[in-house]
């Protein structure tokens, strides 16, 4: 069943319950599952969850290699960054296992995409994406504040926007305040 988590303290939130289980309490769902279950639409469960991070990973890729390049680095050092980035434990066990860190990662990296866009629609939908990663958990959230607020302070005047949006996130994590913890002791049925 779905519905609105009761376990939660803060109220918010979606659960299920696994028929599979003798005393589990609520399953959060975040994002991550949204997205691993519309790709498993299409190409079945356990495929989805080996090509999602995959499909992540090389997305982040890409998008870290555009910023670096928005940011002014020459080809020659970007080569040298992105082939360290590629070759870090870190960034291969994040975009190999089926985690929430993956699409936590490629939303941020998305959001900071198109909010460095001059139009609003680009920033809203910077904002947008910013908002939805800062869902994956405290971390996520205080590091995106973090983010946002360090990009108003490199430019005081024209970076205004920023400044709210860190606050709007920062708003949004400690009202929506995710927590992974719904997880208590179970027994596993008998298949």
């Amino acid at each position: 069943q779905l519905g609105v988590n009761s376990a939660n303290s803060s109220g918010n939130g979606f659960f299920f319950d696994d028929e599979k289980m003798f005393g589990v309490m609520a399953h959060e769902i975040s994002a991550y599952d949204l997205m691993l279950s519309s790709l498993g639409f299409f190409t079945g469960t356990k495929a989805a969850s080996l090509l999602l991070p995959i499909l992540l990973g090389v997305s982040s890729f890409i998008i870290f290699s555009v910023l670096l390049r928005y940011f002014g680095m020459m080809q020659e050092k970007r080569a040298i960054v992105l082939s360290i980035l590629a070759l870090t434990p870190a960034f291969i066990y994040t975009f190999s296992a089926s985690s929430k860190e993956s699409a936590a990662i490629f939303l941020m990296l998305l959001a900071v995409y198109f909010a460095l866009k001059h139009s609003v629609a680009h920033k809203i939908m910077g904002l947008a994406l910013f908002i939805i990663a800062s869902t994956f958990g405290l971390f996520q959230a205080m590091l995106i504040t973090l983010i946002l607020f360090l990009y108003f302070i490199h430019d005081m005047k024209r970076n205004s926007a920023s400044l709210w949006a860190a606050m709007i996130v920062l708003l949004f994590a400690v009202f929506y305040a995710p927590e992974n913890t719904y997880y208590s002791e179970g027994i596993i049925k008998g298949t």
